[in-house]
């Protein structure tokens, strides 16, 4: 016996589906009800699950199917309502706590892992992290906002970020420009392609990974060599290693013509920890081999 499913069209208070005029309007119950009406009229359907469930639960019995009665859900749907305008001051609210709790906790994932470990030298992260002078939080997550929130016409902005005496901020601006896509990198190209040579490593690497995505082949040549040899864990320390490595990974194919010299790559950093030593970079390195 041949049976059917409806799929029903994707819909949210914000975005009605197609055909509903108003969260009150009841075309698709509607319509429902008249595809029942004939569905309990013919004495030899075709099953139709979702109105098979819908007769079990008027009958006091159980659904059978997702969504119906007090079935659990398996798939669990995310509605963004960022740009919601019904919800641009609840928005605007959740980012005033969040900032007020980055500057509070002076949350350190404002920082490459690298950068990191590397301000605060023989002391304990936290306590780099307390220091204004080592780790000035405010200015280091205003760069991050500004590169992370997408707002165009900022190219100017991002490239003062560049030129700034800070890692942090400097990175923060290059991943601005990533961040942006193909049309930022063709606007700041110089200044990334600057930046190539700059005195941290991790802004090396975020400028290498936008040209490498959104550059010309001549810049792929110039990239992975520099990439590759920023993923020597030795050499560098593994936290610029995975770093570079993560890179790699994100250009893909076009990384593939260095594939055997990316499987080359030494692992072992002896100054780091040992489930880092042993464990982060092979993985990251076997993941890549296996996707090229």
């Amino acid at each position: 016996m041949p049976s059917v499913d409806f799929l029903f069209k994707d819909g949210n208070h914000a975005k009605l589906p197609p055909g509903k005029i108003s969260v009150e309007s009841t075309e698709y119950g509607s319509w429902l009800a008249s595809i029942w009406n004939c569905y309990v009229a013919d004495p030899d359907p075709p099953r139709i699950r979702v109105l098979d469930d819908f007769g079990r639960l008027v009958l006091g019995g159980a659904a059978t199917k997702e969504g119906c009665g007090q079935i659990v859900y398996g798939i669990a749907v995310i509605d963004n309502l960022a740009a919601s305008p019904q919800h641009k001051a609840t928005l605007e609210r959740f980012r005033k706590v969040h900032h007020q709790h980055e500057l509070a906790v002076r949350d350190l994932g404002l920082l490459p892992e690298g950068e990191m470990h590397a301000r605060a030298g023989t002391s304990a992260p936290y306590d780099m992290g307390r220091d204004a002078k080592r780790f000035p939080a405010e200015r280091i997550l205003a760069a991050a906002d500004l590169a992370s929130s997408l707002q165009p016409g900022v190219t100017t902005r991002l490239e003062a970020l560049m030129q700034d005496s800070d890692n942090a901020i400097r990175y923060w601006g290059v991943m601005g420009v990533l961040i942006r896509g193909k049309d930022e990198v063709a606007k700041l190209r110089t200044p990334v392609r600057r930046s190539l040579t700059d005195s941290s490593p991790h802004v090396r690497i975020a400028a290498a990974e936008a040209l490498g995505l959104h550059g010309t082949e001549q810049d792929i040549q110039t990239v992975v060599p520099l990439l590759l040899e920023l993923a020597d864990s030795p050499k560098h320390g593994s936290y610029v290693a995975i770093h570079a490595l993560n890179a790699i990974d994100a250009l893909g194919p076009k990384a593939l013509p260095w594939k055997s010299q990316i499987l080359a790559l030494p692992t072992v950093d002896p100054a780091s920890p040992e489930r880092v030593r042993t464990e982060y970079t092979a993985k990251l390195l076997k993941r890549i081999g296996e996707s090229l």
